[in-house]
């Protein structure tokens, strides 16, 4: 009796370590996106969780009971990377996904970015959405993120040579 008893117990203790030890890599690899604006009233996107934000939709609004609109895909944003917004309405939101596929959200107003698990809005129709790199910039936006001797923007619309930061 006593020997089923250990093997039980230490079952129970395994596959409790296993859960810890999973939750524990997934949190370390999870993205966390907020918007933040500079000194320059440019508005930003980042990245202050700890893995890269993939399948990044942004979307905006200037009164709470509208529904969202002006869509723009960004591209993937790393650990620590922020990319310049066009415009800072009222309400913004982004939805993304970490490694995993897992869904989470970030809405934006008055200053407060309410990070959370699950989407705020449904993914719109494709031919809603608009791409990053087809969206044109103000030449504030590029002079405020390029501030460093040893690099300039690109087509693309990312920082090079020297950087790791998409801006």
């Amino acid at each position: 009796m006593i020997p089923v008893l250990a093997a039980i117990t230490s079952a129970i203790v395994s596959v409790v370590s296993a859960f810890i030890a999973w939750r524990a890599v997934t949190r370390n690899l999870r993205p966390v996106l907020v918007f933040l604006r500079d000194e320059h009233r440019v508005w930003f996107v980042r990245n202050v969780g700890n893995g890269p934000a993939l399948d990044v939709l942004v979307a905006q609004k200037d009164l709470n009971d509208q529904p969202w609109h002006l869509f723009l895909r960004l591209p993937p944003i790393p650990k620590d990377g922020q990319i310049p917004l066009r415009s800072g309405p009222s309400f913004l939101a982004v939805i993304y996904t970490d490694v995993e596929d897992n869904p989470y959200s970030t809405i934006c107003s008055g200053f407060r970015n309410r990070p959370q698990k699950g989407r705020v809005f449904d993914e719109p129709d494709e031919r809603q959405i608009k791409l990053y790199a087809d969206v044109p910039f103000k030449a504030a936006i590029g002079d405020s993120c390029t501030r460093s001797r040893a690099g300039r923007w690109n087509q693309s619309l990312s920082y090079s040579p020297n950087s790791i930061r998409v801006c």
